[in-house]
């Protein structure tokens, strides 16, 4: 593939990216083979086809009862031990990295204290090391995206109520260009601000 094109006209999460990859782009089943590849606890993949504003689309999901927070470390001896390729690995620690500075940034404490409480849950890593697994299958020589949308309003999250944009999102974001939507509501998750800068 010569390039990529990320248009995040309506936000960017995790699931949204991926669901975008399973559109005519990336295999699902071989999505579903590749992420089997980690020892995670049970969880179950769907996905469906929607109607979003009259136009046809994707909705991923992952439901899981696992509710363990977990820190950096067991986040990064998880993707390590899977046989996963080593470029897929790679792109996620280092995602995880990231998150991690900017997770310690806002709460201002070391970062092998961060718990990772929503980013930690099993449909985050799905999300984070899934993303790489679809673009590694598509190899673009080259990965573009639009400027992000920029909204308002308050979300519930592990930490209590919490500004839209997030703090960590905000950190994330802070030299990445934005363009203001005035919506209610969070449109771009710190999952999905991430992976958009890391690329």
């Amino acid at each position: 593939m010569a390039f990529l094109y990320i248009d995040a006209v309506g936000g960017a999460a995790g699931d949204m990216l991926l669901a975008a990859f399973f559109d005519g782009l990336v295999p699902f089943y071989y999505f579903r083979e590749q992420i089997g590849q980690l020892d995670l606890p049970d969880f179950d993949l769907s996905l469906e086809e929607v109607t979003r504003h009259a136009i046809g689309a994707k909705h991923f999901t992952v439901k899981s009862q696992d509710h363990t927070l977990r820190h950096l470390a067991d986040i990064e001896a998880l993707i390590q031990a899977s046989p996963l390729s080593p470029w897929v690995k790679e792109q996620a620690v280092e995602v995880f990295r990231e998150l991690g500075k900017r997770e310690a940034d806002v709460h201002r404490i070391p970062l092998e204290k961060v718990h990772f409480h929503e980013v930690g849950a099993v449909d985050s890593i799905i999300d984070i090391v899934g993303f790489f697994i679809c673009l590694e299958y598509l190899s673009p020589e080259k990965v573009f995206t639009s400027p992000l949308p920029f909204s308002q309003g308050i979300i519930s999250a592990a930490h209590g109520t919490l500004p839209v944009p997030a703090p960590a999102t905000l950190k994330i974001l802070q030299d990445y260009p934005l363009v203001y939507r005035p919506i209610e509501g969070e449109l771009v998750t710190p999952t999905g601000a991430i992976l958009i800068k890391h690329i």
